[in-house]
């Protein structure tokens, strides 16, 4: 067999020896080692006490004893490097040799370097410092290294066995010290490259392998069979070994050849011999096996004999000692030094090309036929796999070699233009070599020009490195990094036709989707996480998936567009920015984007059959659970926008439903919700997809497909709208839109046009429409574009985003204000506040009408006063306008660009009619008009269809008219909202156009404009009818009192109660300050009883205080907990304290407890004979609910109705019970606990802390949001409410808000982006019948709790002693609807406090307003835009973001003036 072995030997004392080391039992090896330990001790003692001249046998039988012991080692572990010796037994004996200083220096620095020594001994220490360099771990000396490469470059030809053996341990200690080199990090000296050692060592593996090959090059018919009995390999080894022995012999080249033939001559006669006599192949065989060996053993005998004689001077046979120590050893033959120098050449070649891949020295080795080398040693490996380790080692060096080589252009196209790529693939699939092959493949890619080469290739050989690739993939051996050069080498090729065609034959895609499938489950259901070898190796396969479908996209355009097919070696362009601009073609090109309708694309398809569309949702799912996917997201989500490019696929991915019961769409909606996906490489694939499922396409194809293409799209964007609605796309959108988190203000521009594309298309869904303008959605949109401050300067694309956006806000301000189309009105209060838009929006939905006959009336004077009497004429003729009175008058006043009230204003001076009087209202004016009957004309149904819908015309006939004389009048479409495109196109121009236009200008200028009118007089001029006196209650509260005295309270006015509130809820004095003298530590929550005097608090003393408001000292105090005190609530005269893991029951009269083990933040019911409380678990999401009178628990609420939704511990919510008893709120779902299952899940805008239900009965706050408990819809936002925590007085026409924390975590309190927020040190009062803000009132310190009273006279609050320190916390009551008294002597104090914090609060919102000793209610004029104002979005990622509050109220009250 032709490859190497780490030690060749003859049978008859190689196998004494190894058999003597292995065939121990285990039990034995220690004591078998103990006995190769001493004999080793005993060999280097007498080789040391003879330094001057030591045996060669000696140091041979210690190499023969370490080599033994590596190759048992490399053998039981299946592999083999330059370290492994060192694992096993024979690192003991290799650090035996080290610490003998004696010894260590001679065979490392005095036999080598000293010429006293003789070549035997040189060659003896060659081999055992080769054996031992991997434990030395370190660098010869210079000078020995110098020796060593001076052998290794000598031009003389080794003549004797002994040259041979020192050359070949020379090289291969070369090989290991640069692999040393390597694993250290190191460069050999230089010296070795400038004297041309990687030449030398090509030259050699030449001559070793080139020579060698033509030597054994006869023909196999030579060689010839007998019968079916190959016996080709007894001839070679007998040919082999017969040059083995001629070479050893000194003989010359052609000797050598001559005595190869003749053995091989022999063992064929032998054989053709018995077969002519016995016709029996076997026998024939046999025999040629025996004469074969006879002549092997034979010459390997005379080797031996030979080799022997070297050493004939330094073997004393009489001394048994010597033969004792010495015991088994074998040496290396000619042939098997022959093998060794392949190995360690082909080693060191492989090591100096990585140490100096920088170098370039590829044309000395391409002077030595490296190329021919190369293809040389792999044929020599085909076809004769074994299923040795030495052989796998061997084959495993080779590709090593070619794939270093491959580095190289020049090499690499050379080699595969002489058959390189079909030699490996014809080589042996050994598990172990797959990185080497993988490798290759990849640097087949890297360059442009071999992978022309590469594609040049006959199409069976590409699809067998395809079959390659896939048996790389599906290996079960966990070769990853295998595996992720295979799928980078598809990621490159896929960009040629030729490998896009030979994978699509394999099925490649079903199979790379298995693999991906099998990473998603194994990142999502498996305890541990993907191994970075593993996760690398699924990244490499998204990417290869992804460029997989970006070609085949670029292919199906073409045959679209009918563009001649590619050629097979020609690179594709798919790079971002081609499918930048392909994307823009298919929305601008009609044809294109018409036929992505409905078009069949084979690819898609099959990636779909394969549940492709499922496994890359898993992927992503996966990536947000454990971030070992988060490089793959990309690659992901680009598939997936490319797929919903495709009508038919939608539906597919919309119904798509994860393996966790999750749908396809909430995954892509949390790569948008997850603060580190927001990178424009990642978030903008998703909002495409969004936008791809959400928006019908731009263009619909004519033909018979029309109706059921229309169908089927709007059947698919409405699904994806529901369930983007029900898996709160909304709220996540909403966020993305108003989240500043960019790298570029580029980036954001297109984050927020992609996100309102997607905006725009869920509002054609007239819920969500609603919705949206529940949300305040023009508002945001509004305050987005003065934040952007206008296009941007910068070059023409970002000028294109800004504009599409500008165009986008009008669109989508449009339709969330319910005017019904994209108007000059809508363009016009682009900038202006919300009041002006909605004033606009009601005159756009006015139906404008008008009588036609006084358009023929006003086109009659027109004619007269043109000098046309006689058209005028024939008008008043036809139109019969004999019963109008002379249009000559009319037509002096006909208005002109400057009349600013209408066709006829009041008579001016110098008018010539100066005796006409202009009737102020149609009212007072006499009708001379005849009747007008008015009729719907009978139009043909039309199907459905995106565009406009035109209303039916109007036909106007008079009494006078005998029906040929109709009027029709063509009422306005009913418009919808089209594609973007559409908008700003030309209308044609007509005199009634005009007329409407006209009208409804004059409808704008009304103050308070209504949506239903009559028809418009073109005659006199219009103003809607305003209220003759005024209703509401007077503004100033002296004013309110004397009209209440007079009249009654009931007849004070429209809005007096609320007008009251305002002026009560304004207004709160600091009344006392409760703190316990004997312990000082931190309160955290406050409650009243029912005695209104009595104060409960607790905190971090784990004690329960009741506080007496007449005296302000602590009247009763009790340990109630083990932990700190988070929640206190109160119900009449019972008290719920609750901690991290408990509940304490409290009866206020007797202070008796009762302890509720693992449960936490209890709250009682509205009757105060329940309570519910939360596991102390987080992870588990129920509710349990215990009777207070029995103390048992009464029933467990659990959500499981919904498995989709991922549920994480909200710190912020809390329990609440509803006014009617049985109604309960958590999280977001409704209950009624008399049943099991909830009754309703609210979608979540923004999230679903603080809240609680309206005393009202019919209304639900969550967070920020007002819902209606009727039809579950949201009615309005409050910002004022956003991120707080809210309580109701007693009448429950009053809401407390103050800032909501983390009661687990005190520290949250004072975090520094908390610290930022306006309600950090106050806490703010809004009316709850229409939830407009009464006032915010400053408290100096952080606000961690809040209570109300049930006579609504006082408040109380827990407020931090110094925001600092976090020491120390009082409760503090204040008294409601009272001021300080100015006599009162802290009252300077308290003013100067609360200016200054007024002041704070006006420079950080960079706003003007006016400041008193508290805040008041809102001035009359201002109570309208109030509404207006609103407080900045915080994101929630940054949940305490500072920024302008525009909804803190805080002004002078009209009363004060007064």
């Amino acid at each position: 067999m032709d490859f190497p072995m780490e030690a060749q030997s003859p049978p008859e004392t190689s196998a004494a020896v190894v058999m003597e080391v292995e065939e121990l039992p285990e039990n034995e090896v220690g004591g078998e080692m103990e006995v190769l330990t001493a004999r080793v001790k005993s060999l280097m003692d007498k080789i040391t006490e003879n330094s001057d001249n030591p045996s060669p046998i000696l140091i041979n039988a210690i190499s023969t004893i370490l080599e033994s012991l590596e190759s048992r080692y490399t053998n039981d572990q299946g592999q083999s490097s330059t370290f492994s010796s060192i694992l096993g037994n024979a690192g003991r004996i290799m650090e035996l040799i080290k610490e003998n200083d004696a010894f260590f220096q001679l065979i490392s620095s005095k036999i080598l370097t000293d010429r006293r020594y003789s070549v035997s001994a040189k060659a003896a220490t060659a081999r055992l410092v080769f054996s031992c360099l991997p434990s030395w771990l370190y660098k010869l000396e210079d000078d020995v290294l110098d020796i060593i490469g001076g052998w290794v470059m000598d031009e003389t030809t080794p003549d004797t066995l002994e040259l041979e053996t020192l050359r070949t341990y020379s090289i291969g200690a070369l090989s290991r010290v640069f692999t040393l080199c390597l694993v250290c990090d190191s460069e050999p000296a230089e010296r070795f490259l400038t004297s041309g050692l990687p030449a030398k060592l090509m030259q050699i593996l030449r001559i070793e392998v080139l020579c060698a090959a033509s030597s054994t090059s006869e023909p196999k018919d030579s060689l010839s069979k007998v019968g079916n009995k190959d016996i080709t390999d007894l001839v070679k080894e007998s040919a082999r070994a017969a040059e083995s022995e001629a070479r050893a012999a000194k003989s010359s080249e052609a000797d050598i050849r001559a005595a190869g033939v003749a053995a091989a001559e022999v063992i064929k006669t032998t054989a053709f011999e018995e077969y002519r006599k016995t016709n029996d192949e076997n026998a024939a065989a046999y025999a040629a096996y025996k004469v074969a060996s006879t002549l092997i053993d034979a010459f390997n005998a005379v080797a031996l004999s030979r080799y022997l004689n070297y050493f004939e001077g330094d073997w004393d046979h009489s001394n048994p000692e010597i033969d004792e120590d010495v015991g088994k050893f074998f040496f290396v033959d000619a042939d098997s030094l022959s093998k060794l120098r392949e190995k360690f050449c082909i080693q060191s070649l492989v090591c100096l090309l990585i140490l100096w891949k920088d170098v370039d020295f590829l044309d000395s080795l391409l002077h030595e036929k490296a190329v021919d080398v190369c293809l040389a040693l792999v044929q020599k490996c085909v076809g004769t796999d074994d299923g040795s380790n030495d052989y796998k080692l061997f084959w495993h060096d080779i590709l090593k070699l070619v794939c270093e080589l491959t580095e190289h252009e020049k090499f690499m196209v050379l080699f595969l233009d002489n058959g390189g790529l079909q030699k490996l693939l014809a080589g042996p699939r050994i598990p172990r070599s797959f990185h080497c092959l993988s490798s290759f493949l990849c640097t087949v890619t890297r360059v442009q020009s071999t992978m022309r080469s590469f594609c040049a290739l006959p199409s069976s050989v590409i699809r067998q490195v395809v079959e390659l690739v896939f048996e790389i993939l599906e290996s079960e051996h966990e070769y990853y990094i295998a595996r992720a050069d295979v799928s980078s080498f598809l990621t490159s090729a896929f960009g040629y036709r030729a490998v896009l065609d030979a994978f699509d034959a394999h099925d490649g895609v079903e199979k790379l989707l298995n693999y991906l499938h099998h990473s998603a489950s194994v990142t999502s259901g498996a305890s541990t996480p993907l191994t970075y070898r593993q996760t690398q190796t699924a990244h490499e396969t998204c990417a290869a998936l992804h460029q997989y479908i970006r070609t085949h996209l670029l292919l199906f355009v073409d045959s679209i567009l009918s563009v001649s097919s590619r050629e097979p070696y020609k690179p594709i362009n798919a790079s971002d920015e081609a499918f930048d601009s392909l994307f823009r073609q298919i929305r601008k090109d009609e044809k294109l984007g018409a036929t992505f309708v409905y078009c069949r694309w084979p690819a898609v398809f099959r990636f779909i059959r394969s549940n492709g569309h499922i496994t890359l949702l898993e992927l992503c799912q996966a990536s947000q659970l454990t971030r070992t996917l988060q490089g793959s997201l990309q690659y992901i989500i680009e598939v997936l926008r490319i797929m919903t490019l495709i009508r038919c696929i939608r539906k597919d991915i919309i119904n798509a439903t994860l393996s966790n019961g999750r749908a396809g769409i909430a995954v892509v909606l949390d790569v948008i919700n997850t603060p580190t996906n927001l990178e424009p490489e990642i978030v903008e694939p998703a909002l495409h997809v969004l936008i791809n499922l959400v928006c019908p396409p731009p263009f619909i194809p004519e033909d018979g497909y029309k109706d059921r293409a229309i169908n089927d799209m709007e059947q698919g964007c409405c699904l994806a709208r529901e369930s983007i609605s029900e898996n709160n796309g909304i709220k996540i959108l909403l966020r993305l839109l108003e989240s500043r988190i960019v790298s570029s203000q580029a980036d954001l521009v297109r984050r927020r046009v992609l996100t309102c594309r997607v905006l725009l298309g869920l509002a054609k869904e007239n819920s969500i429409a609603r919705t949206l303008s529940k949300l305040e959605l023009a508002r945001k949109l509004l305050e987005i574009n003065r934040d952007l401050g206008g296009k941007s300067s910068g070059v023409d694309e970002q000028n294109r985003w800004h504009a599409e956006l500008d165009q986008l806000t009008i669109e989508l301000i449009s339709v969330t204000t319910n005017s019904g189309c994209t108007s000059t009105v809508a363009a016009d209060a682009f900038t202006p506040p919300l009041r002006r838009i909605e004033k606009a929006a009601i005159v756009e939905a006015t139906p404008i009408t008008y009588n036609p006959r006084e358009l023929l009336v006003l086109i009659h004077g027109h004619l007269e006063a043109s000098g046309l009497p006689e058209s005028a004429a024939i008008v008043s003729k036809e139109a019969k306008l004999t019963d109008f009175q002379s249009s000559k008058e009319h037509i002096d006043q006909l208005p002109c660009g400057r009349t600013p009230s209408g066709f006829f204003p009041d008579k001016s001076e110098g008018s010539s009619s100066s005796n006409h009087k202009h009737p102020v209202s149609r009212k007072n004016e006499p009708s001379t008009l005849p009747k007008i009957i008015i009729k719907l004309k009978d139009t043909p149904r039309k199907s459905k269809s995106l565009e406009s819908e035109e209303a039916p015309p109007l036909i106007i006939r008079t009494p006078e008219s005998d029906g040929e004389s109709d009027t029709e009048i063509f009422r306005p479409k009913k418009r919808k909202l089209t594609h973007s495109n559409e908008i700003g196109s030309e209308k044609r121009l007509t005199l009634d156009s005009v007329m409407v236009e006209y009208l409804k200008l004059q409808h704008s200028k009304c103050s308070a404009p209504i949506t239903t009118l009559p028809a418009l007089s073109l005659l006199h001029p219009h103003a809607c009818p305003e209220p003759r006196q005024t209703l509401d209650a007077p503004t100033n509260m002296t004013a309110r009192l004397r009209a209440c005295e007079v009249v009654g309270t009931a007849y004070g006015g429209i809005d007096v109660s609320r007008k009251d509130r305002r002026f009560v809820y304004s207004r709160f004095r600091h009344r006392e300050t409760l703190y316990d003298k004997a312990d000082k530590s931190c309160l955290t929550s406050i409650a009243f009883l029912e005695d209104p005097t009595r104060v409960a608090a607790c905190g971090f003393s784990r004690k329960l205080k009741f506080f007496d408001l007449s005296s302000t000292t602590v009247c009763e105090s009790s340990v109630c907990h083990t932990s700190d005190v988070t929640h206190l609530h109160s119900r009449s005269r019972l008290l719920l304290s609750s901690t991290s893991n408990e509940v304490c029951l409290w009866d206020g009269s007797s202070f008796a407890a009762h302890t509720f083990e693992g449960v936490k933040a209890a709250r009682f019911d509205s009757q105060g004979t329940l309570f519910a409380a939360l596991p102390s678990d987080s992870s588990s999401h129920e509710i349990l609910l215990f009777d207070v009178q029995t103390l048992n628990l009464n029933t467990s609420l659990v959500d499981d109705t919904d498995s989709r939704v991922i549920r994480h511990e909200n710190p912020y919510c809390e329990i609440h019970f509803g006014p009617l008893r049985y109604m309960l709120l958590w999280e977001g779902v409704l209950w009624d606990y008399r049943s099991a299952r909830p009754i309703h899940r609210f979608q979540e805008f923004t999230d679903l802390g603080g809240g609680g239900f309206h005393p009202a009965g019919n209304e639900v706050i969550i967070n920020s949001e007002v819902c209606d408990l009727r039809n579950f819809k949201i009615l309005r936002t409050v910002p004022s409410l956003h991120q707080t925590t809210i309580k109701f007085n007693s009448g429950g026409d009053v809401i407390y808000a103050i800032l909501r924390r983390d009661r687990s975590d005190f520290k949250s309190a004072v975090h520094p982006r908390r610290m930022k927020h306006n309600l950090f040190s106050a806490f703010r009062t809004l009316d709850a019948l229409n939830y407009t803000d009464i006032a915010t009132i400053p408290i100096e310190r952080c606000v961690l709790d809040f209570a109300t009273e049930p006579t609504d006279s006082f408040v109380g609050l827990i407020a931090m002693d110094n925001d600092g320190d976090m020491k120390g916390s009082l409760a503090r009551i204040y008294d409601v609807g009272e001021r300080n008294n100015p006599i009162d002597g802290n009252c300077d104090l308290q003013f100067n406090r609360n200016r200054n914090w007024n002041r704070n609060q006006n420079r950080n919102r960079n706003r003007d307003a006016e400041y008193d000793l508290h805040t008041v209610e809102l001035d009359e004029d201002e109570e309208e835009s109030e509404g207006n104002d609103y407080e900045e979005t915080v994101n929630e990622d940054e949940e305490y973001e500072s920024g302008s509050d525009l909804s803190l109220n805080i002004y002078r009250s009209e009363d004060e003036d007064n």
